[in-house]
């Protein structure tokens, strides 16, 4: 028996969402990265001193804003009931 269209519809979203998601984190890490090479600092800094911990750091960033968004995109379509 095939999905219904309503189905099909959330599943999709729900993929462009996860999408969104993706690529939040991977700007995430380029900012990190670029942060680093601009104001990273060569010492006494926990997360600027070493370019992957930066690069990590803005990754984790852009995946938690990517979560809020989507969040709010889903509480703002009606879908997250």
């Amino acid at each position: 028996m095939g999905k219904s269209r309503k189905t099909h519809y959330k599943e999709m979203k729900t993929a462009q969402l996860n999408t969104t998601r993706i690529i939040f984190t991977l700007a995430g890490v380029a900012v990190g990265l670029i942060y680093y090479e601009f104001y990273g600092c060569s010492n006494g800094c926990m997360i600027t001193s070493v370019w992957w911990r930066s690069g990590i750091y803005g990754g984790i960033m852009g995946y938690l804003i990517g979560g809020i968004l989507k969040d709010y995109f889903l509480s703002k379509s009606g879908q997250n009931q």
